[in-house]
């Protein structure tokens, strides 16, 4: 194939303090050493061009962006040096930058129309940034016209607020090969009414809970040949609030499953969250035969973690299943019950 490791793009857009980031590093490096790259060479590509991460907490990213270069350099000494900008920010919250402040703006851009209205979307849509992160969406604003209207030399007062929007916009505007995220969990009661009116205007099929608002943000961001991965509550999977989504995720692809079931990690005493982690694909593979492992009656996360590498090495397990999606269309309400047998379908 035709596949170009340095246009490989990643993103977590829900990226707390990295972890995701720095593992997918430690990935990405394997994948470059392994086509003949030194590792120098890779961790400067892998910071420009492989990993995108975004968060509304200050304090997150800047743990983040710490960790990330932390990680370059333990495999290039000199990465410090070079002033690399990592991919990774806050999303932008209300500016103080008014619509009418941009008519002033001492900026020249190829076509000054188009960047006042592309500047006073992205004005707009960020006023709410600190509540919404990365659920805002942009689509056809023309960022290579606004970053050559940034890179004069002036710099206003304003500057450095609106190179943030077009970053940040464009990290929300373009596609990604692969997302990857542990997404905020929030019951629709404990949203404030900017996050509440938002997700059920665009976020309908998903609004009771925030991780199914993120699984819908997801497969938008990712291209359709791409993958999206998370781990989230295991609720969408049956309860009735999600039905809607299930009938959105059934016309996509599982690739695969862990599902967990409680105390999957071990940082958390008693946690009893019932979660699930999948690889989705947003194209419908017909036919594809996804696999489930089935976690939940393993009662702590060294076990659960001892049982899925066996299954990677192939060996005999009784907890795998494999099945095609449409056998869960078959059944009301459509739930993920790959367990299921074909007599019960």
């Amino acid at each position: 194939s035709d596949f170009v490791l340095q246009e490989l793009k990643l993103i977590d857009p829900s990226m707390g303090s990295g972890h995701i980031l720095v593992y997918a590093f430690d990935v990405l490096i394997q994948l470059y050493v392994a086509e003949g790259f030194r590792e120098r060479d890779a961790v400067e590509l892998i910071l420009r061009n492989n990993l995108y991460g975004l968060d509304i907490d200050k304090r997150a990213f800047q743990l983040a962006y710490f960790a990330l270069m932390m990680k370059a350099r333990q495999y290039s000494r000199r990465i410090l040096n070079k002033h690399i900008k990592l991919n990774v920010y806050t999303v932008p919250g209300e500016a103080g930058i008014s619509e009418s402040d941009i008519k002033l703006l001492p900026m020249n851009f190829p076509d000054q129309e188009k960047a006042f209205e592309d500047l006073e979307t992205l004005v707009t849509n960020f006023k709410y940034g600190s509540d919404l992160g990365s659920l805002i969406e942009f689509k056809d604003i023309d960022f290579e016209n606004l970053k050559s209207g940034l890179n004069t030399e002036n710099i206003s007062l304003f500057d450095d607020d609106i190179r943030k929007m077009v970053c940040v916009g464009e990290l929300l505007q373009q596609k990604y090969d692969i997302a990857v995220t542990n997404p905020p969990y929030m019951g629709s009661s404990g949203m404030n009414k900017i996050l509440s009116d938002f997700v059920k205007k665009y976020f309908p099929n998903s609004k009771s809970d925030l991780f199914g608002v993120f699984m819908e943000r997801l497969e938008k961001m990712v291209k359709s040949s791409g993958y999206y991965s998370m781990i989230t509550q295991h609720a969408w999977m049956f309860l009735s609030s999600f039905e809607k989504l299930r009938n959105k995720i059934n016309k996509q692809t599982i690739v695969n499953m862990l599902h967990l079931g409680t105390r999957a990690f071990e940082e958390i005493g008693g946690e009893v969250v019932q979660t699930t982690a999948f690889v989705i694909s947003p194209a419908d593979y017909k036919n594809y035969s996804g696999s489930y492992v089935r976690l939940v009656d393993f009662e702590n996360h060294k076990l659960k973690e001892e049982k899925t590498v066996a299954v990677i090495e192939k060996e005999n397990t009784d907890y795998l299943y494999t099945t095609t999606q449409n056998n869960f269309t078959k059944i009301p309400g459509q739930p993920i019950s790959y367990w299921v047998s074909e007599n019960l379908i």
